[in-house]
């Protein structure tokens, strides 16, 4: 945890983003404000994603993040196929990048179940009671709500 710049599935996700700022520079995306705004948000979108759930203190919190930046990669797909229905793209260019975001969910799906195992041992340590207990006060009650039982205060 905390060198997210090592991570590879960092890495070629950053490099992903790079290459649809490239794409979306030219051609009919220069017209379509739109759809190129928001190809390159859910691009970035992963990488910060994975870099901010890498940093966090947990592997509860790390997941969560992990998790955003799968949803942000399916966006990609789903707007990389609009752009490929439209003739914004071209199908070679959509088959590569379709491959590399298969890739990347992949990758992030296995990142997910590693650090979801690493979350077992202290699961098993905790009592039926008290695991009930955690579990309860990370989900029901929120330091918005002002619960004086919230886990930051415990």
């Amino acid at each position: 945890m905390g060198n997210f710049n090592e991570l590879k599935v960092w890495q070629q996700s950053k490099d992903l983003a790079v290459t649809i700022y490239k794409l979306t520079e030219d051609g009919a995306f220069i017209k379509d404000y739109g759809l190129k705004d928001q190809m390159r948000r859910a691009s970035v979108s992963v990488p910060s994603n994975i870099a901010e759930g890498d940093n966090l203190d947990t592997d509860k919190q790390s997941i969560r993040h992990f998790y955003i930046a799968r949803g942000s990669i399916a966006e990609l797909r789903t707007q990389l196929i609009i752009g490929m229905e439209i003739e914004y793209i071209e199908e070679n260019q959509y088959n590569s990048l379709e491959t590399e975001c298969g890739k990347i969910s992949a990758m992030l799906t296995a990142l997910i179940k590693y650090r979801s195992k690493q979350l077992l041992p202290y699961a098993r340590r905790l009592t039926p009671i008290s695991y009930l207990t955690l579990q309860t006060l990370q989900t029901n009650h929120s330091p918005a709500a002002g619960n004086p039982y919230r886990p930051d205060t415990i």
